[in-house]
């Protein structure tokens, strides 16, 4: 999965096993414990990329199962599933690599 953060809260989303998952779950960063549900991605993706202004968080790329040009947002501080954002101008997966899309 790819992660963003705000400062207190950090969520997790994407990644593979088994198959691809969509699925985001969010950690307190402050404390101890397990892994809460805090939404779902448009997309079930693995290999994609994320990160944060400290209020939004963004994933762009990956795959699914081919690359993908797809950036999806939340707002951290708010439990709910991702927004289409837009889109990279190329499609790419394996974070930032270009994958020929």
């Amino acid at each position: 999965p790819a992660a963003a953060s705000d400062g207190e809260r950090g969520v997790f989303g994407g990644g593979a096993g088994p198959g691809l998952q969509n699925t985001m779950d969010y950690i307190t960063i402050k404390t101890t414990g397990n892994a809460i549900d805090f939404g779902d991605l448009i997309s079930s993706v693995q290999d994609g990329s994320a990160t944060s202004d400290g209020s939004r968080g963004l994933w762009g790329g990956g795959q699914v199962p081919s690359p993908t040009d797809a950036i999806e947002y939340v707002t951290i501080g708010t439990l709910s599933d991702a927004k289409d954002f837009g889109e990279i101008t190329q499609a790419r997966g394996m974070g930032n690599h270009d994958s020929g899309g």
